[in-house]
């Protein structure tokens, strides 16, 4: 029997390791012939879709792939302390609900030892937020594979899907890739296109790529596999060097915008991509203290949308025509709708704010301008 270890972090990653659970005791080669008929070809860029081609006859048939597995067990990051609480990981916690071994580590580096004693073959990571040693990828026997949430080589690093929705583009994909010695510079086994909603935030875009990992693990771990076993077959892809992009940390002072610098569809996908972590922020002229973005009104944007038959990002893009009796400091109001007016007259409705000096909550389209 094959026995796998999964190493994450965060919810989002839930649904693989759910998967995996789901399906110990079975066959995985079987999960990944099952996986490999429900993903639609046409998801597939152009090389990774040839590999399908390229598979030996007997891919499915090997003894080495035709073998039950079980999860051996759950690497997470510590419980973090909390004003002298400990708040357990979600995967701990999810694991242990499970009855499942969990191992939380403070540095994975410094348990080679007890890796090598645990004879896995396989190592699964998905958002575990360490970075693996040499020492620890050669400690399994096959390796270690990553899910990672963008079209490599394009965003490499720590914050990728963050990253992809503040750029404000719409296509993106998840990648399966070899792990070595560098961060997220594997080859790729796997990579899954995904159009993104206009709508979606950082929590919605998470879940879908964690999904998508879910129904594609078994797949990229046999063509893994393989590989490591036959070296004649290399089904993975080396990244192309010059179509590599980084991604970095997030802090602070990433949450400021200025919206007499940026458009409202540059503000609304800063507030999109960062909604969890470091928010939205701006200097207000009207309330002379920083605001957070808490709310914007995607209803109206809807509406309107429809009713000029145009994309949201297309209204978000057009310039204003403001009235002047109706314009306070950096808002402007039209009934009941209230817009955060940005670079080039570009409108941004908005439904809620927080005052940041005295942590109060405004509901705009209810507040008295005057």
């Amino acid at each position: 029997m094959l026995r796998f270890a999964f190493a994450g972090s965060s919810d989002f990653v839930l649904p693989i390791l759910n998967s995996i659970y789901l399906h110990q005791g079975q066959n995985l080669s079987e999960i990944a012939q099952t996986q490999a008929k429900n993903l639609p070809l046409a998801l597939l860029p152009e090389r990774f879709a040839e590999v399908w081609v390229q598979l030996p006859s007997n891919f499915w048939s090997l003894p080495l792939l035709n073998q039950k597995f079980e999860i051996g067990f759950v690497i997470t990051q510590p419980a973090a302390s909390l004003r002298g609480k400990i708040i357990p990981n979600v995967v701990e916690t999810w694991s242990k609900e499970h009855k499942l071994d969990v191992f939380t580590p403070e540095k994975l580096s410094k348990e080679i030892d007890f890796l090598k004693s645990q004879r896995l073959d396989l190592g699964i990571v998905a958002s575990y937020g360490q970075i693996l040693s040499p020492k620890t990828l050669t400690s399994v026997n096959f390796g270690w594979i990553n899910w990672h949430p963008s079209k490599l080589p394009v965003l490499r690093g720590p914050t990728p899907m963050q990253s992809f929705l503040a750029s404000g583009k719409t296509e993106t994909a998840l990648s399966w890739i070899e792990m070595g010695q560098k961060m997220d510079a594997g080859g790729v086994l796997l990579q899954i296109n995904q159009d993104v909603e206009f709508k979606a935030d950082i929590a919605t875009l998470a879940m879908q790529m964690g999904n998508l990992g879910a129904s594609t693990w078994a797949i990229a771990a046999c063509l893994h596999m393989y590989q490591q076993t036959y070296p004649q077959y290399q089904f993975s892809i080396d990244q192309d060097e010059n179509e590599i992009t980084f991604c970095k940390m997030l802090d602070k002072a990433d949450r400021e915008v200025n919206p007499e610098k940026m458009t409202a569809f540059e503000i609304y996908s800063h507030f999109r991509a960062y909604k969890n972590f470091p928010g939205t922020v701006f200097k207000s002229k009207y309330f002379k203290q920083d605001l957070k973005i808490t709310e914007a009104d995607l209803e109206t944007l809807e509406k309107q949308s429809k009713l000029y038959d145009l994309p949201i990002e297309q209204l978000l893009q057009n310039a204003g025509i403001l009235e002047s009796k109706s314009v306070f400091g950096e808002f402007f109001k039209q009934k009941n709708t209230v817009y955060l007016i940005c670079k080039d007259q570009t409108l941004l409705p908005l439904k809620s704010v927080q005052l940041l000096e005295t942590n109060q909550k405004v509901v705009l389209g209810g507040y008295n301008f005057k």
